[in-house]
């Protein structure tokens, strides 16, 4: 069962509600709504959300000045705000390919469930449910085109008890978000170049489906990036973003040829400054007295470090960094929720020295990292935004100019270039 037919056996237990907004309205939520991809709030009298079965499907038509738009969302939770009414929380609010309630009405070819639908457009005022089998008709029409499809894709992700994310797409999405976060963007921001592979697992496609450029799109412009091989491309994603002349390129490494060169999960490339940040993710345990979070020590981590090493650069560096070092560590707690990820960053350094030092034994005498070791010295995450933004922590310009041809040419699948790296750090090592 696909995720579309998962969303329309949800809605027959969670029905759709529908609601068309005036003139008025609909240019207040648009414009509190970030141009429409963001949360949206409006309050109701407790007697008409009362039978709201939440969280479930909702689809908003707007009246804006120049024409109709269809939004579907998640109406996630209802809260009382005063004696009267209650206050509705939406969020993932995305446009659909579809103008208007009435048009979709016309796309209904069986007579029962127009009757249907026809009778909820004439209420104005109330906000319904639809029926549990009219719902998951309306999904199906939705789901029609292609486009539309997409957008139920990220919706359906989001909806508990359908599709449970792992912590390896969560910490992906936690990283993009942190990447975009530097340059004051959120996961609705629309990257100005975005490549990804077909039927691809990245955090990048949690971005707003509808900018997504996959196969089709890919093609069109690949050959606007010079040397770039659509087919030689190991990689999972790489996204662009602009923001005020700053440019930040984001590469996600994990389990691809560049984690394999320089041990990380991800990489951050501030253009502007010249700068490359390096993160690679590890999850805390809780402890079994449920006050503490500990990651120990295992082989993978070590072999991890053993590759945290860039080549050396013979030209003289002009820019000031508090730290060159690129490498970090984001330890992130493992029971929390995507919204509200509990997580602390260090560098590679900080996390050498602790592991050399009597403070990562463990009382059976294990090798590990917790909160008592770091004696509250670490980088929280807007901390870990400022610097990179800054461009106060990383890689040198120089450096990263010469990094950056390096880290592209991995991400296109050039073993050869991984090997002449490893090699040239034994020979480092002989010396």
């Amino acid at each position: 069962m696909n995720n579309i037919d998962k969303l329309s056996k949800w809605v027959e237990k969670k029905p759709i509600i529908i609601k068309a907004f005036n003139r008025d309205d609909s240019e207040s939520l648009a414009y509190s709504s970030g141009g429409g991809n963001g949360q949206v709030t409006f309050a109701r009298p407790h007697n008409e959300v009362n039978c709201l079965k939440l969280p479930t499907i909702c689809l908003f038509e707007f009246d804006f000045p120049h024409e109709h738009q269809c939004y579907i969302g998640i109406m996630k939770r209802k809260a009382a705000v005063s004696t009267l009414d209650s206050r509705l929380t939406i969020v993932q609010l995305y446009p659909i390919n579809i103008p208007s309630l009435e048009l979709l009405c016309n796309k209904i070819s069986n007579k029962r469930f127009k009757n249907q639908f026809n009778e909820h457009l004439k209420e104005k005022i109330k906000i319904e449910p639809l029926t549990p089998r009219l719902s998951s008709h309306i999904i199906g029409i939705i789901a029609e085109d292609p486009q539309n499809q997409k957008i139920l894709e990220s919706i359906t992700n989001n909806l508990p008890g359908i599709q449970t994310k792992s912590d390896l797409e969560i910490n992906r999405e936690n990283a993009l978000k942190t990447a975009l976060e530097i340059f004051g963007y959120n996961l609705r921001s629309v990257p100005r170049e975005l490549f990804i592979k077909s039927n691809s697992s990245t955090a990048l496609s949690s971005l707003n489906p509808i900018y997504i450029r996959e196969d089709n799109v890919i093609q069109r412009d690949v050959s606007q990036i010079e040397g770039y091989l659509l087919k030689n491309m190991d990689i999972t994603g790489k996204a662009v973003f602009l923001k005020n002349g700053e440019r930040l390129e984001v590469y996600t490494a994990n389990r691809n040829y560049l984690e394999e060169a320089f041990g990380v999960d991800l990489i951050y490339y501030n253009q502007t400054l010249g700068s490359i940040v390096m993160v690679q993710y590890k999850m805390l345990e809780e402890a079994s007295d449920n006050k503490n979070w500990i990651f120990r020590l295992d082989n993978q981590t070590k072999d991890e470090i053993s590759r945290m090493k860039i080549p050396e650069i013979k030209s003289n560096a002009t820019d000031y960094r508090l730290n060159r070092e690129p490498f970090y560590f984001k330890f992130v707690q493992r029971r929390c929720t995507e919204s509200n990820i509990k997580s602390y960053i260090i560098s590679l350094d900080h996390l050498n020295k602790i592991l050399n030092s009597h403070k990562a034994i463990g009382p059976r005498g294990g090798i590990r990292i917790d909160y008592p070791a770091l004696e509250g010295t670490y980088l929280r995450e807007s901390d870990f935004i400022s610097l990179i933004r800054s461009g106060y922590i990383g890689t040198h310009r120089v450096e990263s100019e010469a990094l950056i041809t390096i880290i592209s040419e991995i991400s296109r699948g050039n073993k050869e270039l991984i090997f002449a790296l490893q090699r040239s750090e034994d020979q480092n090592k002989e010396k």
